[in-house]
């Protein structure tokens, strides 16, 4: 994964792009005796396919969307302030009403 000395707010997207932080589902529970268990198989969950939008150089999108894609798009990067992918806009199934 390419490490930018940079934080998302320093980022402006091309139209056609989208800066989204990936929302990684929880995978682990602790039942209320203490035993912990694993809630996903990571070969399937391995990478996420939900995330929110943060910056946006489309018009459809605004920062705060959530937006669903597939696992297989998009490009990982790490910024000084978290994990994110830039997704291209065509790349998005659905996005929260």
């Amino acid at each position: 994964m390419q490490q930018i000395n940079l934080n998302s707010t320093e980022l402006s997207c091309q139209e056609d792009h989208l800066l989204v932080k990936p929302i990684l589902p929880e995978t682990e529970e602790v039942s209320k005796s203490g035993i912990v268990i694993q809630t996903r198989k990571p070969m399937i969950d391995a990478r996420p396919c939900c995330g929110e939008v943060v910056n946006s150089g489309s018009a459809d999108f605004i920062s705060g969307d959530f937006v669903v894609f597939p696992t297989t798009d998009g490009i990982d990067c790490q910024l000084n302030d978290g994990q994110f992918l830039f997704l291209k806009v065509t790349s998005v199934i659905a996005k929260r009403k």
